[in-house]
C-alpha cells in the first residue's frame, strides 16, 4: 500500500486519521468479515491480467454465480471494476453481518452501515463539476449525484506510476480540488489553528479551531485567482487575525523551489522594504508526491495599481494625481527590486498587474514571492550571507545550491529561471526571447509594462485592441514591443496611454531610454538576436522620481 508516493500500512492511515483504536476493537470482535473480499483482488503476471475472478456482489447469496474475470480490461478498468464490486460486496457483507446479529442476538458487534454512496463517472461527468469525469465519487446519503454533494473523488493508477506522477494526473488533482472548493466552500474549516512542531523547525500542524482562541486565523471569502497546476496550486483566503484583516495563502509547491516563507523572512532580516508583512509561515506537508504545502498569514495590503488609479478618472487635476501616484508606485517598487537583489540576492520573478499593491495610505507593496529565486551565494557580500544560512538552517533547505546559467554573461547578475514564470504579458523582450535567465534589469522592465498597463487601462475600453499589449505568441510580443518602443515620442499611444500630464510622460520616457537606450542607441532589436546584450543602466536618468536610497541601491547593480 502506498500513500503520497511513500509506503503505508492499513494501520498507519488509519492511526492517522484518527481511527486506529476504534477499528481494532472492531476488528477483535469481527476477524474475519472482510478478508474473503480481498482473494478477488486483480493480479498480474509479466504486466498482464491473470485470470483473477471479480469479486461477487455478495459472497454470501451469490455463490452459485459464476464471476467474471478480469482478463481483456485495461489496467485502471480492472482496477475500478474491483473497487467498485469489493464496496458492494462490503456493503454486503455488513448487512448480512446486521442480520446474523439480529436473527441470533449474538453478542458480536453490529457494524455501522455505510454513510456515503458510490457512483461511477468514467463515462458520466459530474454534475456541477466542469465535465470532470473521475472514477469515483462518494456522495453524502440522501443527496443528488453533483458536486456540492461529493464527499471524496477517487482516480484509479497503476502503482507503478506512484512515484512518478504525469502532469496529466497532477492537472487532474489540481481539477478535482479546485471544483470541491468552489461548490463546498464549507468543507474548508471556518477557523485554524497553526502550532509548530518544534522550536527549531517550520514545520507546523494546522487544527480547527474555536473562534475566540488566540492567534486564530478566521476565514472570511476564498477569493478566486488563477491557478496553475503544472507548477503551483494556490489559494488564498481573506481572514480575520487578532482583529485586523489579512490574506490566508495555502500553496502546493515543488519541493526543489525556496519556500516562500522563507523568501519573505530572509527580505525583512535584511531590511528590504515595501514588502507585506508576515504574521505567521511554516510548512504543513515536505513531500507528497513531490510537492510542498506551505502557508501564510499576511498584511492585508490593498488593491492591484489599476483599481487604486481607478477612482481617479474623471476628477479634477487627475493628470497631476496621475503622475505623483505612478511616481511613488515606480519608486517604491524600484527601490524594493533593487534591494532584495543587491542584500539578499533574490529576483522576484513574477512582475505582474496583481503583484503590485497599493494602500489607501499610497504605500506600495511587492506581493507573491512564490517564485522568487535566490542567486548563487558565491556573489553576495559577507554581511548578506549570514542571514541567508540562518534562514536556511531554520527552513531545511540549502542556501548554497543554485544553479547558473551556462550563458557567458555575468553568472553573478543572471540566474536560472523557469520559463513559466511570470505573465508573458510582463516579461522582458530577452525572456520573451527564449533568454534562459533573467536579471534585475529585466524584472524593472516588466514593472515598465504593469505601469503602462494600469495607466491604459484608465483610458480604454477592456475590449480596446492595444498593440503593445496583444498577445498572441512570446517572439511575437517581443517583435512587436521593439517596434512600439522604436518611437521615442510617439509610443506611450502604442501601449493605449495618451492622457496625462507632462511629467508623467517624462517619467515614462526616461523608463524606456534606461531600459532600452545606451548611449544614444536604440538597443531593443539587439535583444532580440542576443538577448544577453548589456544594458546602459544609468540610474541618473531616473534621478528626478527616485529618491537616493534607491538611486545607490540602482548604482551598485550590475548591467545585466
Amino acid at each position: 500500500m502506498k500513500a503520497y508516493g511513500e509506503e503505508a500500512t492499513f494501520e498507519g492511515i488509519l492511526d492517522k486519521l484518527g481511527l486506529l483504536a476504534k477499528f481494532k476493537t472492531f476488528d477483535k470482535a469481527n476477524p474475519d468479515l472482510f478478508k474473503s473480499l480481498a482473494a478477488s483482488a486483480p493480479a498480474y503476471v509479466d504486466r498482464k491480467m491473470s485470470s483473477t475472478k471479480v469479486a461477487k456482489t455478495n459472497t454470501r447469496t451469490s455463490a452459485d454465480k459464476v464471476a467474471p474475470t478480469y482478463i481483456g480490461m485495461t489496467n485502471e478498468k480492472a482496477v475500478t471494476t474491483y473497487f467498485s464490486e469489493l464496496v458492494l460486496a462490503m456493503d454486503a457483507e455488513v448487512t448480512e453481518h446486521n442480520k446474523d446479529c439480529d436473527r441470533r442476538r449474538s453478542s458480536k458487534t453490529k457494524v455501522p452501515p455505510c454513510e456515503y454512496y458510490l457512483e461511477d463517472h468514467q463515462s458520466k461527468a459530474i454534475k456541477g463539476g466542469s465535465c470532470l469525469k473521475a472514477d469515483f465519487a462518494f456522495y453524502y446519503p440522501g443527496s443528488t449525484s453533483s458536486m456540492s454533494f461529493v464527499h471524496i473523488i477517487l482516480e484509479a493508477k497503476k502503482v507503478e506510476f506512484v512515484k512518478k506522477i504525469r502532469v496529466e494526473t497532477l492537472k487532474q488533482i489540481a481539477d478535482y480540488q479546485t471544483n470541491i472548493w468552489q461548490t463546498q466552500p464549507s468543507r474548508v474549516p471556518s477557523c485554524w489553528r497553526f502550532d509548530c512542531v518544534s522550536d527549531d523547525s517550520m514545520d507546523v500542524i494546522v487544527t480547527s479551531s474555536d473562534e475566540l482562541s488566540p492567534s486564530v486565523v478566521k476565514l472570511v471569502s476564498h477569493m478566486q485567482r488563477a491557478i496553475y497546476p503544472r507548477h503551483r496550486l494556490a489559494h488564498i483566503f481573506e481572514a480575520d487575525y487578532k482583529g485586523q484583516r489579512v490574506f490566508l495563502k495555502l500553496s502546493w509547491v515543488p519541493v526543489s523551489t525556496t519556500p516562500e516563507g522563507a523568501i519573505y523572512e530572509l527580505l525583512k532580516k535584511s531590511g528590504v522594504s515595501n514588502i507585506p508583512d508576515v504574521y505567521e509561515s511554516g510548512i504543513l506537508a515536505r513531500d507528497q508526491l513531490g510537492y510542498r504545502l506551505e502557508y501564510l498569514v499576511l498584511e492585508h495590503c490593498g488593491c492591484s495599481i489599476e483599481r487604486y488609479l481607478m477612482p481617479m478618472v474623471g476628477e479634477p487635476r487627475s493628470a497631476g494625481v496621475a503622475y505623483v501616484k505612478v511616481r511613488s508606485i515606480v519608486s517604491s517598487t524600484l527601490r524594493c527590486l533593487a534591494l532584495a537583489f543587491v542584500l539578499c540576492g533574490i529576483l522576484h520573478r513574477d512582475i505582474s498587474m496583481g503583484n503590485v499593491l497599493a494602500g489607501l495610505d499610497g504605500s506600495v507593496k511587492l506581493i507573491d514571492w512564490g517564485y522568487g529565486k535566490l542567486l548563487p551565494a558565491a556573489g553576495l557580500s559577507r554581511e548578506a550571507i549570514a542571514p541567508r544560512k540562518l534562514v536556511a538552517a531554520k527552513w531545511g533547505f540549502q542556501d548554497d545550491s543554485i544553479s547558473l546559467s551556462n550563458q557567458p554573461a555575468s553568472a553573478i547578475d543572471r540566474v536560472v529561471h523557469n520559463p513559466l514564470t511570470e505573465a508573458p504579458l510582463y516579461m522582458s523582450v530577452p525572456v520573451l526571447c527564449g533568454a534562459t535567465a533573467r536579471g534585475p534589469i529585466d524584472e524593472i522592465e516588466s514593472l515598465f509594462y504593469v505601469t503602462l498597463h494600469a495607466l491604459s487601462a484608465l483610458e480604454n475600453s477592456s475590449g480596446s485592441v492595444i498593440r503593445g499589449f496583444t498577445y498572441h505568441d512570446n517572439n511575437t510580443l517581443a517583435m512587436v514591443r521593439i517596434s512600439c518602443l522604436a518611437h521615442t515620442s510617439a509610443f506611450l499611444q502604442f501601449f493605449g496611454v495618451m492622457k496625462g500630464s507632462r511629467e508623467l510622460h517624462q517619467l515614462l520616457y526616461k523608463l524606456r531610454e534606461y531600459l532600452f537606450v545606451d548611449n544614444g542607441v536604440y538597443i531593443a532589436p539587439l535583444l532580440v538576436f542576443d538577448p544577453y546584450t548589456s544594458r546602459g543602466n544609468n540610474p541618473e536618468l531616473l534621478s528626478a522620481y527616485i529618491d537616493m536610497e534607491t538611486m545607490d541601491v540602482l548604482q551598485d547593480i550590475k548591467s545585466a
